[in-house]
């Protein structure tokens, strides 16, 4: 109906539709992105990067008064915050601190556009300027610079009250933490998108290149980036053993043994596009997985071979894999759908990358991508799981 009012969600979605024509790497960032709505009143747009998934939670009250143009810039301004990492492995240890480091590292880039609405919801510089802090280039300075006067601010009863007027009484930051898949997501969306990048007109040369230096700086090696997969879905077990001393009651009662599940199916791509050399490679990064926890193993191509790989089996480097089973065409759907059926909590998929995409199961599970290098599937396995590029 004409007039009707636009959901929060619906106007969200209006203005990354619009960065579709004028903002391609914000727009194809967006939709690696699961929008989150909140009730915290304390809170406007604010990343959690506890999980293996970038999450962008929303307050629906501030995102349905806030102006247009207000509510386009401060989309841009989370971005630019993710892409330069602030939420994620530059975090610091106080969060309050860390997000008005980050608001004043990017004020330079998105303050002048709305200043008028901007200037009275963060925290600007030129405040800070007026009681002898001077203006620092980078998150870091900012932060170590804000640490330290810290208590200052306290005794200047600038404290609460003012943290609050600029912050959101901080909530904006408290699901920030240090997490290295995402970096890896991050990184790797980066390094596929740098063109895309440079002819944003919302970020402008200096914020681009910041963006490139510090992912390629942070940029994690392959297997580290497989061996934090693993420990994410993990999880801890404990079993009643006479074996442990039990601290509590002594040896009135048995102790508990604590040893790591971990519900994960590894998937090994043996269509006719995958060569010895390439399964020798998987099967070298199998080794290392079995070292970091205990998965089940199959290979498929058009179809699932149950029986063709043990569980938690170990490979040699030096084996030579040649399979009767597979060799065919390459339809990861079956995977993915014997990894449902079983009720699988994550996947680690060995492949090329060569194939059309397809509609994931409803069960939600983790993934995980092992890609030779060279696919031409960059933006369907972005958005799907998490990437491991082997060379």
């Amino acid at each position: 109906m004409a007039g009707e009012t636009k959901s929060a969600r619906e106007r969200i979605s209006e203005e990354l539709l619009r960065w579709s024509f004028t903002e391609q790497a914000l727009f194809l960032l967006s939709l690696k992105v699961d929008f989150k709505p909140v009730n915290d009143e304390d809170k406007t747009l604010a990343w959690d990067t506890r999980g293996t998934r970038l999450v962008l939670e929303y307050n629906e009250n501030f995102v349905n008064t806030v102006p247009n143009d207000l509510l386009r810039i401060e989309l841009a301004m989370e971005f630019a915050r993710i892409l330069l990492q602030h939420p994620t492995v530059r975090v610091k240890s106080n969060r309050q601190l860390s997000l008005m480091a980050s608001n004043l590292t990017l004020e330079e880039f998105f303050l002048p556009v709305v200043e008028g609405h901007t200037s009275e919801m963060i925290l600007t510089s030129k405040e800070l300027e007026k009681i002898g802090i001077p203006k620092q280039d980078t998150f870091e300075e900012w932060y170590e610079r804000l640490f330290e006067i810290a208590v200052w601010i306290d005794l200047l009863k600038l404290g609460d009250d003012w943290i609050s007027r600029h912050h959101g009484k901080n909530s904006n930051a408290e699901k920030w933490g240090h997490n290295d898949l995402l970096r890896a997501t991050v990184g790797e969306f980066v390094r596929g998108h740098r063109n895309e990048l440079r002819g944003s007109s919302l970020f402008g040369s200096w914020l681009v290149d910041a963006i490139i230096d510090v992912n390629d700086r942070n940029e994690l090696q392959p297997r580290d980036i497989l061996r934090r997969f693993m420990k994410s879905v993990e999880t801890d077990k404990y079993t009643e053993s006479r074996k442990k001393y039990n601290r509590r009651y002594g040896f009135d009662a048995p102790g508990k043994i604590k040893t790591l599940e971990c519900n994960c199916l590894v998937g090994v791509d043996t269509s006719g596009s995958i060569r010895d050399e390439d399964l020798r490679k998987f099967f070298i990064e199998i080794n290392a997985l079995c070292n970091e926890a205990q998965v089940d193993c199959i290979s498929w191509d058009t179809q699932v071979y149950e029986n063709s790989l043990e569980k938690n089996k170990k490979y040699s480097k030096n084996a030579k894999f040649k399979y009767n089973d597979g060799r065919g065409g390459t339809t990861p759907e079956c995977l993915f759908d014997y990894a449902a059926e079983h009720r699988y909590n994550s996947v680690v998929c060995f492949t090329d990358g060569y194939f059309d995409e397809f509609e994931m199961p409803k069960r939600r599970m983790k993934v995980c991508w092992v890609i030779i290098e060279g696919n031409n599937n960059d933006d369907f396995l972005q958005k799907t799981g998490t990437i491991v590029r082997f060379k």
